[in-house]
């Protein structure tokens, strides 16, 4: 390409210097003076700058493939593949004849003993012996507390009155001794006769009178049972109780009534007046009642306590 380059260079500077010599006036040969002889060729101008890159041609077609060159040398031998599955047992072969037995061997030494195995279950209990001799009586136990004393039954029918016997003489009169209780008779201590209706008597005791009227005093010595009877209407379902209650708030002679409906006389029966139940000296106490359903309305008539 610069070689091009130079003789496009020379082609101009020839033509510019034929129109040079036709603009001094020159003449075409027979007309005028001949045309003189080329001057010198002058110097090469600079080289003018690369033209752009031309575009890049269509690829030409494949060629036809080449001879098959030799076979090169043989690479290393690659990994040993994992092992292929197990295949199916064949059939088993027919048991060949017993051998005949061999001398029997010296008796090893003996092993140590193993645990003690666990305990087996209970055998069933076996049929009863015969009954022992009686052994010696034991010695008496204490004597229980007395139970409390019965009602008293009724009185007998009076006999016949005896024939007078004769009058003995008259002794000297005695002093005089302090009055005692009569031994066995049975005495009031106290009772209280003013009705009361406990409306919704409740769950809890409550005070059957509301004034110091309802209290009453009574001196329990020399008296060894003592026992009240209680005179009420019973009205309602519930268990109804009733008791009396000292002004220490002792609490003596209570009944619980868990029968049916209607008038009724409760009985605390005779109680001893002895250890955890003595009673001594002057003492007040007052009525109290309540019920397991606390809308009862029973009514309280009265009540007496009984001393012997």
């Amino acid at each position: 390409m610069g070689k091009g380059l130079v003789l496009i260079a020379v082609c101009l500077g020839a033509f510019s210097l034929f129109i040079a010599l036709l603009s001094l006036g020159g003449s075409a040969p027979g007309g005028g003076a001949a045309i003189g002889e080329p001057g010198p060729t002058g110097t090469t101008g600079p080289t003018g700058p690369t033209g752009a890159v031309g575009p890049t041609g269509s690829t030409g077609p494949t060629g036809s493939p080449g001879p098959t060159g030799t076979q090169g040398p043989q690479g290393d031998k690659g990994l040993t593949g994992d092992t292929g599955p197990t295949g199916e047992p064949g059939p088993t072969g027919t048991t060949g004849p017993t051998g005949t037995t061999g001398p029997q061997g010296t008796q090893g030494p003996q092993g140590t003993q193993g645990p003690t195995g666990t305990t087996g279950p209970t055998g069933p209990t076996g049929t009863t012996g015969p009954q022992g001799t009686i052994g010696p009586q034991g010695t008496t136990g204490p004597t229980g507390t007395t139970g409390p004393t019965g009602t008293q039954g009724p009185i007998g029918t009076t006999g016949p009155t005896g024939t007078t016997g004769p009058t003995g003489t008259t002794g000297p009169t005695g002093t005089t001794g302090p009055t005692g209780i009569p031994c066995g008779v049975t005495v009031y201590g106290a009772s209280y006769d003013l009705e009361a209706t406990k409306s919704n008597i409740g769950t809890s005791f409550i005070d059957i009178y509301t004034s110091s009227a309802g209290y009453r005093m009574v001196n329990f010595t020399q008296y060894t049972t003592y026992r009240v009877l209680y005179y009420v209407n019973k009205i309602g379902a519930g268990t109804q109780s009733w008791q009396l209650v000292l002004t220490n708030s002792t609490v003596i002679c209570l009944v619980n009534d868990a029968g049916a409906t209607g008038e009724k006389t409760l009985d605390s029966g005779w109680i001893n007046n002895s250890g955890a139940t003595l009673l001594a000296g002057e003492l007040s106490f007052r009525p109290q009642g309540k019920s397991t359903t606390a809308g009862d309305d029973p009514v309280f008539h009265g009540y007496q306590m009984l001393l012997k």
